[in-house]
């Protein structure tokens, strides 16, 4: 018992102390956690690992009527996770499916996600695979409030646009409203767009690469904000990769721009052409930094 004792408490400690800025960044370099990064892996849990995630659902999972400092520290440990860094690479550890369903349908029954959301609401959100429509609402909500949704700082709408989209067809509901707010020039813009995508608003694609040709347009050589936005609308693209393929111009002409000098080549996007193309690396033969891999990822 006093063992269990510890572990519960080590479990809950870190749910309080874990660094978000760290554990649990927006992949991408934005506001964007949609896709997550095309070539993250995760690592397997140790015997100690599955006990805390074991804990920490578990936790949620009482019958208890009200919110208390123990579900708190179990809600932010599940929405940053915990990172292992290996021969210099951190890497996410490995959590199934099925202990995020639990701890979403534990949050539904006990109404954990009442009142104010915050970022780690919205990312452990992010972290069920198949949401239940109590989630799914509670990020639309956030996502479409009128109002700035500030959380750490920042506004977290952008964030819950990436993650409704990220639910795919669940968003379907809020297709309409998202296509009508597509714009290339803020996050809640391309955040929208993924959204329109995901929930296969019909003519998204064509939106999409229309937003693209007018970031092009903007100037030479491309800014990082304006390669932040481009990215954003790219990453849509993949929520319905078969009828995206041909819609892939633009990427094409991005990465034959001319760059900033202090902005790396994007590599990224040898990444999401592969993915869209079904890995067809004739895709990306004409750029020399897709093939070399010596050169560093943007």
């Amino acid at each position: 018992m006093k063992k269990l004792f510890i572990t519960l408490i080590k479990t809950i400690i870190i749910g309080y102390l874990i660094n978000d800025n760290v554990s649990a960044k927006p992949k991408w370099d934005s506001d964007s956690l949609f896709l997550g990064h095309l070539d993250r892996v995760c690592v397997k849990k140790t015997p100690s690992e599955e006990h805390q995630y074991e804990l920490a659902v578990q936790i949620l999972e009482s019958n208890a009527s009200t919110l208390s400092w123990l579900d708190i520290g179990a809600l932010k440990f599940l929405a940053s996770g915990t990172y292992r860094k290996t021969d210099g690479v951190t890497q996410p550890v490995c959590v199934s499916d099925n202990l995020y369903q639990r701890a979403a349908l534990a949050i539904e029954n006990r109404d954990l996600f009442s009142g104010r959301i915050e970022e780690h609401h919205l990312k452990l959100a992010s972290k069920v695979s198949n949401p239940p429509v109590y989630i799914v609402e509670i990020v639309a909500n956030v996502a479409f409030n009128p109002k700035v949704q500030l959380n750490n700082g920042k506004d977290t709408r952008p964030l819950a646009r990436s993650i409704l989209a990220s639910f795919g067809t669940k968003s379907k509901e809020y297709s309409d409203i998202s296509f009508n707010e597509m714009s290339a020039f803020d996050p809640l813009g391309t955040g929208a767009a993924q959204i329109a995508v995901a929930s296969r608003h019909p003519k998204a694609l064509s939106r999409i690469q229309e937003l693209m040709y007018e970031i092009l347009e903007t100037s030479k050589p491309i800014n990082k904000q304006e390669r932040m936005r481009f990215y954003e609308l790219a990453y849509a693209l993949l929520a319905d990769k078969e009828s995206a393929k041909k819609y892939t111009a633009p990427i094409h002409d991005f990465m034959a721009r001319d760059f900033a000098a202090w902005i790396l080549p994007p590599k990224d996007m040898c990444r999401v052409l592969l993915k869209i193309h079904d890995m067809d690396i004739s895709v990306i033969s004409e750029f020399d930094y897709c093939i070399n891999s010596k050169s560093k990822k943007s």
